[in-house]
């Protein structure tokens, strides 16, 4: 029978333990090496191999796991876990003590909820969670523009009121199954830079109310997705003037202000994410209208 590989200590390191964590009902602590012994012993490897091999690669096992720790830091999240001990002792968000502990900020409570939605959510149903992530971005007029010829803009915001006043952002809103290439990216960002030439900019500067203001337009531009972005596009967006926001981030940002339910009252209240200029989602995301 074959023995245990790289491959399966990267799958359990990098994605089997967070399937575990990262859930609304998770543990408030466990054990990484025990947890991979499971893991082995449930892909038919003798559970005196899967010790052994658990045993000989604890350190490189742990050093995976605070790699995506330090993934989920570098996008502006607090990681779901820490490390406390060599051993592989693990504490997790859901732990009371986890602030206390760790010296880390913890997720907020209804993060799970939110991110599980807006990941798996289909295409138009995605427009409403970006709606609703310009609305936390202090934009006071947000609409949707999705539709054939749209530039490659999905969603526009402003903001009216200052310090921020004229500064304009620009979302495109990407559902898929996996994650994001750059392909995907260079493809909709090339429309957006012909866009500034085209009528259809001029028709969203007029929604916007920006062929009336004195104090000019700051544009910002968002690619956004339901899912994470892969290396390549991540590598791209650093040399192009490009915004990019994962499902995760926008759930992260989301549960801060409110919980699940909050936000699904106020996507009953929106409707229909049908394009158009002349439906401003702000109010009804505020709760106003």
């Amino acid at each position: 029978m074959p023995r245990p590989t790289g491959s399966d200590l990267a799958e359990f390191s990098y994605k089997k333990i967070w399937d575990s964590v990262v859930i609304a009902g998770g543990e408030e602590r466990l054990n990484a090496r025990a947890a991979f012994v499971d893991f082995l012993k449930s892909k038919s490897h003798p559970a005196i191999i899967a010790e052994e091999y658990a045993e000989k690669n604890i350190n490189l096992m742990l050093e995976q796991i605070l790699k995506v720790c330090d993934e989920w830091e570098s996008l502006g999240i607090p990681r779901p876990l820490d490390v406390i001990d060599p051993n592989g002792s693990i504490i997790t968000w859901k732990h009371p003590r986890f602030e206390l502990i760790s010296g880390r900020k913890k997720l907020p409570d209804g993060f799970c909820d939110i991110w599980n939605l807006v990941r798996s959510c289909r295409e138009r149903d995605f427009l409403f969670w970006c709606g609703a992530y310009l609305y936390l971005l202090g934009c006071n007029r947000i609409f949707v523009t999705d539709t054939s010829g749209d530039g490659g803009i999905d969603l526009i915001g402003i903001h009216e009121a200052e310090p921020f006043r004229g500064l304009c952002f620009l979302v495109q809103a990407k559902t898929a199954s996996s994650d994001v290439g750059k392909e995907s990216l260079f493809g909709d960002y090339t429309k957006y830079l012909l866009l500034r030439h085209t009528a259809k900019w001029d028709d969203y500067r007029k929604a916007l109310g920006v062929d009336k203001t004195s104090d000019g337009l700051g544009v910002v531009y968002i690619f956004a997705s339901n899912q994470e972005f892969n290396p390549a596009i991540i590598e791209a967006a650093r040399n192009l003037p490009i915004m990019l926001r994962s499902g995760r981030q926008l759930a992260h940002g989301l549960s801060k202000r409110a919980d699940l339910q909050r936000w699904l009252r106020a996507r009953d209240r929106v409707g229909a994410t049908e394009a158009s200029l002349s439906k401003d989602l702000y109010g009804p995301i505020d709760g106003t209208v």
